[in-house]
This record gives C-alpha cells, structure tokens and sequence, in this order.
C-alpha cells in the first residue's frame, strides 16, 4: 500500500471524526424526521412519497431502504454534491483549518 493511500485514508477518518452526518445532513437541505434512535427523510437520490432515508447518529451512517444508496457522511456530501469523495475531503478540511500534505 503506497503511503498516498495511507494518508487519504487518514484524512478520510478525519473528516468523519470531525463532521456530524445529522447536521450535515439537516445543512444539506434534508427535512429529516426523528423515529426511534433514527431519523428519517425522502431519499434525495430518487422520488418516493414514504420516506425510506435514515440516518443513524450513533452509528454516523445513512441508508436508503428503497434504492440501497448508503454510506458514511463523506459519501453522503459526494452524492448529494455530484462530486468524488476525494474533493469532499479536501473541502472539508480546508473549511476546518487543516493543512493538507
């Protein structure tokens, strides 16, 4: 493994440990809906009329049940973004001050 990839995969962690994916998600424009330790919202990814987006804050992770769509709050950023994981984290970690070797 080439320490290119060691050190993405550092920043990636990062960004994850630093960004709470329910304000992320509530920034982004997502009415979400609280049930239970989830939240829930229409999938932005596809028309529905029932939601079937989740966001779990303990586990800082979303799922849609309808179309599969998941993952952490730098996939989340990137999709709704239609931008690649690797501009979120270099995004992200210019707004919070870090420098990026």
């Amino acid at each position: 493994m080439s320490n290119n990839n060691i050190n993405f995969r550092f920043l990636a962690k990062e960004v994850i440990k630093r960004l709470d994916i329910l304000e992320v998600a509530k920034n982004e424009g997502l009415r979400l809906r609280k049930t239970g330790r989830n939240y829930f919202a229409i999938c932005p990814f596809h028309s529905e009329k029932t939601p079937s987006f989740s966001i779990s804050p303990t586990k800082q992770m979303f799922k849609c049940f309808s179309c599969g769509k998941g993952g952490n709050v730098i996939t989340l950023l990137a999709a709704l973004r239609g931008v690649n994981n690797g501009k979120i984290i270099n995004h992200m970690l210019k707004l919070s001050g870090s420098l990026i070797i």
